[in-house]
């Protein structure tokens, strides 16, 4: 379990920064040899080391908008620019994220291979050389897996490397999955089972080694999944679910019995930031500036909401409606008799009407102004509430589907804002500082390793326990609130195929808006359409696509259609497996010629 909280507030104090990706040879702010020369020293290193896994260029901005934005279930605005085009599935080389990632990847690999050396010759008492490298090593592998499932075959380095040894090419992916597993193994073998929030710990390298083994068996090697099974049946207790989902998101969550590995931010830092109050949560919503730029896209929220009508974690994932903020605080109420909708703000699938009522202004003219209502798309009336179908809503049989449809597929309503799509909530911060966020990230938690567990067994042919580790996940969000009868148990007798497909959207429901939803989308890469069903979604959804045709190249909050002209080929979806390596790495590593770049590009 998981002790205390660490903040990396000690990072600038022990470590400079370099700006280039593979061309580092990191320095420290003092002699190696005084850095490593005592047990607080060194641990401001390592601190460094955790440090640039929360930077702005990984998990405090720029990989977590990524791996949410490319996962073929958000939405940007449809401008042209580089955010549209890895959201629209057409990725580009000059991509200002994909750069940043990569070069906030290789410059936790940078400083850990250099960290691993100098504690290797230091003289540091052994049994804390062991625990510090084992710590280093826990973080290179989270590094290297998320650089090979995002862009597969990646320049390898695994020591400390002097100026000019920069020109590497890629490397095999399979490669990169060995040094991850030699890696966490060495840290299960190395770490603590008990250790202070934000720092890897043993069944922590645990559940990534059943994680890695999970991916490697989902992308077609049949020996990783008993492996997978092995590493998480030991894991299997050593963690455990929140009594209610919503907890996972409460102002700065630490000592979570569910976090598996964590990260922490604090806004008095000069460089351990997040961004993600800023980037995600709705604009209005609170004392600081935030944009909703990116948002998931309403035929993901339909898919989650009508498969599970009623599910509390719907309210936990996504604003709905929320008191309106003006200059850090609740805006002037609008009316001076009561509090309305007038003065909320609504986003898909809630919207306001204006009502036959008039009240008083609040503002001493004496003027008055119609007072608006609350109103939702019905799904208990539609016969998909999975895909609200625009005919019928258009039908008339349905009392206020036109008035759904005047808001959200309306042509003159398409320059609104993002409103008009599900906005992220889990990162909603109020003690946000400018652009920096305090709340604390869990990177891996335990509902998803039991996800990835059902999938393991029910691959292995035993889906009835398969199920069992899936209703803990559903019995957990059920609970979240009295009363909620869904998500319900998943029944016994389903089949293999069946229960696959269910596994690999629950885990996308459960994780909806959290880092990594690139690769969990393609998990499973190809094999058995799981990843044309989840884009499927989008382009078979029935409000989604009359936006569409309404704004096609005309306007700025349009929709999308994923494919070659709207099919989903089998090179487009090969594709979309990867992104590319970016073109500034091209440009400097004449080891890696734009011929070798992914499929596609």
């Amino acid at each position: 379990m998981i002790m205390k909280t660490l903040k990396y507030i000690t990072l600038v104090l022990g470590i400079s920064l370099f700006s280039s990706c593979l061309d580092e040879e990191p320095k420290y702010s003092m002699d190696n040899g005084v850095q490593f020369s005592n047990e607080s020293n060194a641990k401001m290193a390592l601190d460094g080391c955790y440090g640039y896994m929360t930077t702005h260029s990984v998990y405090g901005h720029f990989y977590t908008e990524l791996t949410i934005g490319a996962s073929g279930f958000a939405w940007f605005t449809t401008n042209g620019s580089y955010q549209d085009d890895y959201v629209s599935l057409r990725a580009r080389l000059s991509d200002d994220l994909n750069q940043g990632v990569w070069e906030g990847l290789y410059k936790v690999v940078n400083e850990t291979n250099t960290f691993i050396a100098n504690v290797a010759d230091s003289p540091l008492d052994n049994s804390v050389k062991v625990i510090m490298t084992g710590q280093a090593k826990f973080l290179r592998a989270l590094a290297y897996y998320n650089l090979a499932t995002i862009w597969g075959d990646v320049p390898y380095k695994i020591a400390a490397s002097a100026i000019g040894a920069v020109e590497l090419p890629r490397t095999p992916k399979a490669q990169i999955f060995a040094q991850c597993e030699s890696d966490w193994t060495d840290a299960f073998n190395t770490l603590p089972e008990t250790v202070t929030d934000g720092y890897g710990s043993k069944w922590a390298a645990k559940a990534f080694l059943g994680k890695l083994y999970h991916t490697m068996a989902c992308q077609g090697d049949e020996t990783a999944w008993q492996k997978a099974k092995e590493c998480f049946d030991a894991v299997y207790g050593k963690f455990a679910l929140e009594s209610k989902f919503q907890n996972l998101f409460v102002d700065n969550v630490n000592n979570s019995k569910e976090s598996i590995f964590q990260l922490n931010y604090t806004t008095t830092s000069d460089y351990n930031k997040s961004r993600l109050h800023w980037v995600f949560s709705a604009r209005d919503c609170g004392v600081g500036v935030a944009w909703a730029r990116t948002t998931i896209t309403k035929s993901f929220y339909d898919k989650f909401r009508g498969t599970y009508p009623g599910d509390p974690r719907i309210d936990g994932t996504f604003f709905s409606k929320w008191r309106k903020y003006q200059n850090g605080a609740p805006k002037a109420q609008m009316f001076k008799e009561r509090l309305t909708a007038n003065d909320s703000s609504y986003c898909y699938p809630y919207f306001v009407y204006a009502s036959g009522e008039q009240l008083e202004l609040n503002n001493g003219t004496g003027k008055k102004q119609a007072v608006q209502m609350e109103d939702c798309i019905p799904y208990d009336e539609v016969s998909d509430p999975t895909n609200p179908s625009y005919d019928e809503l258009s039908s008339g049989d349905i009392p206020n589907g036109k008035r759904v449809l005047d808001n959200f597929a309306n042509k003159s309503k398409l320059n609104a804002y993002q409103t008009h799509w599900p906005i992220i909530k889990k990162y909603f911060d109020q003690a946000q500082v400018g652009q920096n966020a305090h709340k604390n990230i869990i990177v891996y938690r335990y509902a998803e390793m039991l996800l990835d567990m059902a999938d393991v067994y029910n691959e292995l042919g035993n889906t009835d326990k398969a199920i069992s580790l899936a209703n803990e996940v559903l019995k957990r969000a059920r609970q979240s609130v009295t009363g909620a009868t869904q998500p319900a148990d998943w029944k016994s007798g389903l089949s293999k195929d069946a229960l696959r497909e269910k596994i690999y959207f629950e885990r996308l429901f459960e994780t909806c808006g959290e880092p990594g939803q690139y690769q969990r989308a393609r998990i499973w890469g190809t094999r058995y359409d799981l990843f044309k069903h989840l884009l499927e979604v989008n382009n078979n959804h029935s409000i989604t696509q009359k936006v569409y045709e309404l704004g096609e190249g005309k306007v700025n909050f349009s929709e999308r259609r994923f494919g070659d002209n709207g099919v989903l080929t089998e090179s487009f979806l090969k594709k979309n497996l990867l992104l590319p390596i970016c073109q500034k790495e091209l440009n400097t590593n004449s080891a890696i010629k734009p011929t070798d770049n992914n499929f596609g590009y």
